[in-house]
């Protein structure tokens, strides 16, 4: 059985290595996404959009799609930048198109 300090030192060790492994990674090349076709895209937003309507979305209920985080915006205003209810339905709409 291992004392404390011998442990702690080897936890330690460990916590060393695992960071050394993960800042590694750090440097690597993000991954690039194909671009997506943009008559599907379209369709896409539609889709959400008539979701949106049906459900008696409050506004304009206009629906981008945001390469840059794969991600829609209604309104203008990211899926991400609402409280959590919000997004709920909104990724429930996204599923749903």
């Amino acid at each position: 059985m291992q004392n404390d300090d011998t442990q702690a030192t080897n936890l330690r060790q460990l916590r060393e290595r695992i960071e050394t492994v993960s800042s590694g990674k750090a440097g690597a090349a993000t991954q690039k996404w194909e671009a997506l076709p943009s008559a599907a895209l379209l369709k896409f937003c539609k889709e959400v959009e008539a979701v949106l309507k049906e459900w008696n979305w409050e506004g304009e209920g206009r629906v981008e799609f945001d390469e840059a985080v794969f991600d829609i915006k209604v309104d203008g205003q990211a899926r991400q930048s609402h409280g959590k209810g919000v997004r709920a339905i909104l990724y429930a709409a996204f599923v749903i198109a």
